[in-house]
């Protein structure tokens, strides 16, 4: 009965009465936690991450990385009509249990999140907006949310949706340096004489040493290469005539140079994090110098360093889509200081890289 705000119970047996009136005093109970003060506990999300993205859920910063499901999660599911709702829906429900993170302030970072210092993040973790408050706390990877109890219920199942544990994925790889000097030939070079060696037919190219007409030639003074053999014998050729002596080369000639294996680095990352690795030295190169001179004084010079890394860097950034299928962007250089060249104006250093 709305006006008395009282239920009226009609059952078969006493027994179900009391079961009723039982279950109704476990319903009807006040608020667990009328503060609207909760503390989230994440699994797999990070916490600094998933605040920059509630922020953004609930300012409307387009660089806040929240994405567009998200958002109409959020303002679209059922009427609460509660005054203190920013957006005036609210859930049919609380969602039970606490959800995942793997940790905040590891290594990788998203390209959303400011990351110019730690102060300056946990500035940033920190908003209220809309009615709510939302504080990241990186030690325990949780989130303190100050919120009315229907708006926290759209923002726990937002936040349920977007803490999920996420694939990995590991890169075995192999950096190969190849130096290819390739030489092909392939063909057949004929010969014909007739029986005093006077006259002769064909194209010919045997380099510097020549098949001799009028007798055999041995295998050694043939050029380099695949030397399949030279065979005598008698064919007709229109408009000469009969010819007692054909001379056949079949060459074929390939060479190749060798590899250099540079490293073979394994990565293992998480779906769409960057990573990267780099192997090498830190080469200090002169930018400018300085000498104060002249008379008597004394000199003071100085120059100015500038440091660069040398050696084999390799940057990836898995995407996994639907289906299993992973998408990697690369960049991948190798550099090296070259010895062969001086130049006074400082070393020359040889740079190789590729981005796909």
């Amino acid at each position: 009965d709305p006006r008395s705000n009282a239920i009226i119970i009609r059952a078969g047996s006493p027994e179900r009465t009391e079961l009723a009136r039982n279950m109704i005093s476990k319903l009807d109970n006040a608020q667990s936690n009328p503060s609207n003060l909760h503390v989230v506990y994440l699994r797999n999300a990070q916490a600094g991450k998933l605040a920059q993205a509630l922020r953004g859920l609930l300012t409307g910063e387009s660089d806040s990385g929240a994405s567009d499901t998200a958002r109409a999660m959020l303002s679209g599911m059922g009427s609460t009509g509660n005054k203190n709702d920013a957006h005036g829906n609210s859930s049919a429900g609380s969602v039970s249990g606490t959800i995942a993170s793997s940790g905040y302030g590891q290594s990788s970072a998203s390209p959303s999140v400011a990351t110019a210092g730690s102060q300056q993040a946990e500035q940033n973790t920190a908003f209220s907006a809309a009615g709510v408050t939302i504080q990241a706390d990186a030690t325990t990877n949780t989130l303190l949310i100050s919120a009315p109890e229907p708006l926290y219920r759209n923002l726990r199942e937002v936040i349920d949706q977007l803490d999920q544990r996420r694939a990995q994925v590991v890169i075995e790889s192999l950096i190969v340096e190849v130096s290819e000097d390739d030489a092909n030939q392939f063909g057949v070079q004929w010969q014909t004489g007739n029986l005093n060696g006077s006259g002769g037919f064909g194209g010919v190219n045997l380099g510097g040493s020549g098949l001799n007409t009028s007798g055999s030639t041995s295998i050694d003074v043939l050029p380099p290469g695949l030397n399949v053999g030279v065979v005598r014998g008698a064919v007709t050729i229109p408009g000469i005539g009969e010819v007692l002596d054909l001379k056949v080369l079949a060459r074929a000639l390939k060479s190749k140079g060798g590899s250099n294996v540079l490293s073979t680095p394994n990565l293992l990352t998480l779906d769409n994090e960057a990573a990267s690795i780099f192997f090498g030295q830190t080469i200090p190169f002169v930018t400018g110098s300085y000498v104060t001179g002249g008379g008597g004084t004394s000199n003071n010079p100085f120059q100015t360093v500038q440091r660069e890394e040398v050696g084999l860097k390799l940057n990836v950034r898995p995407q996994i889509s639907e289906g299993g299928t992973v998408k990697l962007d690369i960049y991948q250089e190798v550099s090296n200081v070259d010895q062969r060249a001086s130049l006074a104006s400082g070393t020359v250093t040889n740079k190789r890289a590729i981005d796909t």
